[in-house]
């Protein structure tokens, strides 16, 4: 009996994007449940008609890649194809998956708008479709809220390219840097992507503006290596890349078995606001509502109750939840119990630890109880979420417990 060859697929995305890992790891975990692929990465845009031609693949997923890609040459080929975060591809002719980009930048409008900052601005890229996408719909938001925000483009934007070329001169020395002092403060911004919000925290440090006091920082793709290295952390909006790139790697399998999925664009939804320091405006606009947030954050691991920040902060209970209503427009329990679930969505994402261990970490002493706020809040069950926001930790989880329980 002939053994069956395993399919090659070629998977053009640049590793350092927003598409570039967590992409493959939804591809990847895909190729787990359904059959094994030889996945050929590449980030060479220019040279990829040429490398189709050395690997002759079964399948391709395009997705952002460091040069240019020849995509109507791309869709051109008698090859399965599907176009990931290319807005511009031919969706007459193949599928083309991307995020939600008006949703994303309504979610950061909204986000921005709970700091009660004095204006609010969108830094993006000229031409860029993602970018103009976002940066319009959180425009009108912010209009429909009764402000009249600002805007910033930058040149085009590369996937790849080193954030301070062509970039960096511009942030911190050019019309971006005169636009941004010349902007009233305190100021809620909202960068297309977190490469330009790192950029732009650095330019604030260069140029001696306090994050969040003076601007109020706000990213999107939640990548590691641009949120976590400037301080305060940025906080952002990320994208469901992971779930976008089980869905690429499904409508391919079906495509390469004679069954053509249909061509057209196909947004996703299914996006997250991870709140961090750098949107955290109100905490110089009270000092009682600040220390009561620090201590919320340094003890979200633990049990405790809304009387030991009252303890903490030397407030009567009446006074505390008076200053959080009018300032957070919640009371000290219901933030508490927000931050439970921020921190416990972050968990379920990035790390592998059973749902049990994530409610002890953060401070549930009942893992039910645990089950249902989360679902209160999130609408959906703790392993759900993990499922849908990143299948490749799922996969990890369930089979490191497969081989706990053989």
């Amino acid at each position: 009996m002939a053994r069956k060859r395993i399919k090659r697929v070629l998977v053009a995305a640049t590793d350092d994007t927003p598409l570039g890992v967590p992409l493959l790891d939804g591809i990847t975990a895909f190729t787990k449940q359904a059959e094994p692929w030889l996945i050929c990465p590449t980030s060479n845009g220019e040279q990829l008609l040429d490398i189709v031609e050395h690997v002759k693949p079964d399948g391709l997923i395009v997705a952002r890649v460091s040069t240019p890609l020849p995509i109507e040459k791309i869709a051109a080929l008698d090859i399965p194809c599907i176009f990931v975060g290319i807005s511009e591809a031919a969706a007459n002719r193949h599928p083309v998956l991307i995020g939600d980009h008006p949703l994303i930048g309504r979610t950061g409008a909204s986000h921005l708008l709970e700091t009660q900052a004095i204006s609010y601005g969108f830094v993006g890229f000229a031409d860029t479709v993602f970018s103009e996408r976002r940066r319009d719909a959180f425009l009108e938001e912010i209009r429909n809220r009764g402000h009249s925000p600002h805007s910033f483009d930058f040149p085009p934007f590369v996937p790849g390219t080193d954030a301070m070329n062509p970039y960096g001169r511009e942030a911190t020395s050019g019309h971006f840097a005169k636009w941004l002092l010349g902007l009233p403060r305190p100021i809620a911004l909202m960068a297309a992507n977190d490469q330009l919000a790192h950029l732009i925290a650095l330019a604030c440090i260069q140029m001696q503006l306090r994050i969040p006091e003076d601007v109020a920082l706000l990213g999107v793709d939640d990548i590691h290596r641009y949120c976590q290295t400037v301080f305060p952390p940025l906080s952002t909006i990320r994208a469901p890349v992971a779930e976008i790139g089980w869905e690429a790697a499904r409508l391919l399998n079906e495509w390469m078995h004679g069954r053509r999925p249909e061509a057209g664009v196909r947004a996703f939804s299914n996006i997250e606001l991870v709140a961090r320091q750098s949107t955290q405006i109100h905490r110089v606009d009270d000092e009682i509502i600040s220390r009561a947030l620090v201590f919320i954050q340094e003890n979200i691991e633990r049990h405790f109750s809304v009387s030991d920040i009252q303890a903490h902060v030397g407030a009567s209970r009446r006074t505390l939840e008076l200053r959080f209503q009018e300032v957070l427009g919640r009371t000290p329990l219901i933030e508490i119990r927000r931050q439970r679930i921020e921190h416990a969505k972050k968990l379920l994402a990035d790390t592998t630890e059973p749902v049990h261990r994530i409610s002890k970490r953060c401070g549930f002493n009942s893992t039910t109880r645990f089950c249902i706020v989360f679902r209160e809040q999130t609408g959906q069950r703790p392993l759900s979420y993990r499922r849908k926001i990143n299948p490749s930790v799922h996969r990890r989880h369930t089979e490191s417990s497969d081989r706990q329980e053989r």
